[in-house]
């Protein structure tokens, strides 16, 4: 059963329409972590790589930290696509919960 959006009030699956989903980390506090003026890092490095540089797809590209997750500079950022991102991430994760690094 679709219940309101609470934001708009429009037919939603959740909470919230596709128009007023949270991003994925919301609820996390890694978005603290980041400088001031990440969105233009993050704009830069998406202009420059232009592409997702595992699989090379163009398709909503997000920003990965290569090493040192609190290191922001340029050359420790890359464009991944959505997908090679969440199975990164999810091996880092599973990396963690193992013990190892």
């Amino acid at each position: 059963m679709r219940r309101p959006c609470l934001e708009c009030g429009r037919p939603a699956p959740g909470s919230y329409c596709a128009a007023h989903q949270p991003p994925p980390w919301a609820g996390s506090t890694r978005k603290y972590e980041l400088p001031v003026d990440w969105r233009r890092t993050r704009a830069e490095v998406i202009a420059r790589d232009t592409r997702c540089l595992l699989c090379g797809s163009t398709h909503r590209l997000e920003v990965d930290h290569i090493a040192d997750r609190h290191d922001h500079t340029l050359g420790n950022l890359r464009a991944l696509c959505h997908s090679c991102h969440a199975t990164r991430t999810g091996r880092q994760g599973a990396a963690v919960a193992n013990g190892r690094r």
